[in-house]
């Protein structure tokens, strides 16, 4: 506890002295056609910014949330929503340790990792993978739209964290009362938040129009 408590000073510590600006640029690096399944991938296309990767090292919680969805485009009608997919990634350094866990966590699978290297821990959380949607009926034009929001977690996703890095992991269980954090420590949390200016950071993009010829996606406006 005592541990934990030492913690958090140093966290709300460093972020009540600092402030941050987030700009990221977000693209689609893939977008296939296969098994009537629209496979697309988000990507950050450049470096997280140092002030991010700042908060990061001094073992800041940070999530990075990916959101698509896939649309048909309907002229002289509203345009209609296909399928989403998103993924959360949730990355916490033990300062400690000097090593990375991410959780990622998508509606089918939940996959930890744990990794000492920067390069490796950033290239993960900069990308959603493959998220795959479904397309039944591939006669039509279509569209992907995609949001990426970086944030910073909740005092209470804080103490989740820690409990990963204690090898908890395994096994999904409620929160117990005894977890939940004490408010005098997530007013402190919250309030050094926002005297930082850590805001969470949001960017959206949305696809070339495409069309689906010959079991394959083209692009008629590259044409």
């Amino acid at each position: 506890m005592r541990f934990r408590q030492i913690n958090l000073i140093l966290i709300v510590s460093f972020l009540a002295l600092y402030s941050v600006s987030n700009a990221v640029n977000l693209e689609f690096s893939s977008i296939e056609f296969e098994g009537g399944m629209i496979a697309a991938k988000l990507q950050v296309s450049d470096s997280l910014p140092a002030e991010l990767m700042g908060y990061i090292k001094k073992g800041v919680p940070i999530s990075f949330e990916y959101k698509m969805e896939l649309w048909e485009s309907r002229a002289g009608w509203l345009d209609r929503r296909l399928d989403n997919k998103e993924i959360i990634h949730n990355l916490r350094y033990d300062t400690w340790e000097n090593e990375y866990t991410i959780l990622s966590r998508r509606s089918d699978l939940t996959i930890e990792n744990q990794l000492e290297e920067d390069r490796e821990a950033t290239d993960l959380v900069k990308s959603s993978g493959l998220l795959k949607m479904t397309l039944k009926d591939t006669s039509g034009q279509f569209y992907i739209t995609g949001k990426l929001t970086i944030k910073t977690m909740s005092l209470t996703n804080l103490k989740e964290v820690e409990s990963w890095l204690k090898g908890e992991i395994s096994g999904a269980k409620k929160p117990d009362i005894k977890d939940a954090p004490d408010k005098f420590g997530e007013f402190l949390f919250n309030t050094a938040l926002k005297i930082s200016g850590l805001k969470n950071v949001s960017e959206e993009i949305r696809s070339p129009f495409f069309v689906i010829e010959s079991g394959k996606i083209v692009f008629p406006e590259r044409e």
